[in-house]
């Protein structure tokens, strides 16, 4: 269930854009964006997580962690789109 934190990166993305470069975010985008991140968890869970008792000393840490990383997600893009737009070439 932790790993569909990672989509988070789909939000944390539109927000950078949204200050840094003034990316407009449309209504299907924002549609898209939740979608993604509805469905992901859906996924995720399958019938062994739902029976099972969970351990709940580092589960915000776990959830911590796993925002930190849809957030270096949506940095990687950043740093990506800098070196398209100011240097000419993909960093890739």
């Amino acid at each position: 269930m932790i790993a569909s934190l990672f989509t988070s990166s789909v939000v944390f993305v539109a927000i950078i854009f949204y200050f840094i470069y003034s990316e407009r975010i449309s209504l299907i985008i924002l549609l898209g964006m939740f979608i993604t991140c509805a469905s992901v968890p859906c996924v995720a869970i399958t019938d062994d997580e739902v029976n099972q008792e969970l351990d709940f000393s580092y589960l915000w840490v776990s959830i911590l962690f796993a925002l930190s990383a849809g957030f270096m997600f949506a940095l990687s893009a950043l740093v990506s789109k800098h070196y398209i737009e100011q240097v000419g070439f993909s960093p890739l």
